[in-house]
């Protein structure tokens, strides 16, 4: 059962690598908008999620980099969050999480005022600069990945 869950995992994982490596987030924000169209009917805001995830995708980088300048922050004061005891290990991930988070907080409230000054709406429906249609290949891949996964899944 373990080894089935694993390959589930790494099969989930290989095809999530290679989706987000090859295709720009503002394709997979409009895919994710259009499988969840039909949820539209039940008033679910669609929108609303696909701009969240949106946002989330293009601040990982965002974070990361200001995660990596306090690393070197911290070690340029001479910090060690890597020996000592358990409580001190916890208290210097504490003196590192906290201005990561007031970071993290200060550049998301950034973000919502430029939004705001740019008047963005999350009312009426989103258009696409460009509409395209799957062609052969994508149903190929597609029904690669259903067969892939569902393999993994039931082997």
């Amino acid at each position: 059962m373990v080894i089935i869950i694993f390959m589930v995992f790494l099969v989930l994982y290989s095809f999530s690598t290679i989706l987000t490596m090859t295709t720009s987030p503002i394709a997979l924000i409009e895919g994710l908008t259009l499988l969840l169209s039909p949820l539209r009917y039940l008033k679910l805001p669609i929108d609303d999620f696909a701009l969240m995830i949106l946002l989330a995708l293009r601040f990982i980088p965002t974070l990361l980099d200001e995660a990596d300048q306090l690393m070197k922050a911290q070690a340029a004061r001479g910090a060690d969050m890597m020996h000592g005891t358990l409580r001190e290990r916890f208290q210097s991930l504490t003196i590192f999480f906290v201005p990561l988070v007031q970071g993290t907080l200060r550049r998301a409230s950034e973000l919502a005022t430029a939004l705001e000054a740019r008047g963005y709406h999350d009312e009426g429906q989103r258009t696409r600069l460009y509409e395209k249609n799957l062609s052969r290949i994508d149903y190929y891949v597609l029904c690669i990945v259903i067969c892939s996964t569902s393999m993994a899944l039931f082997v």
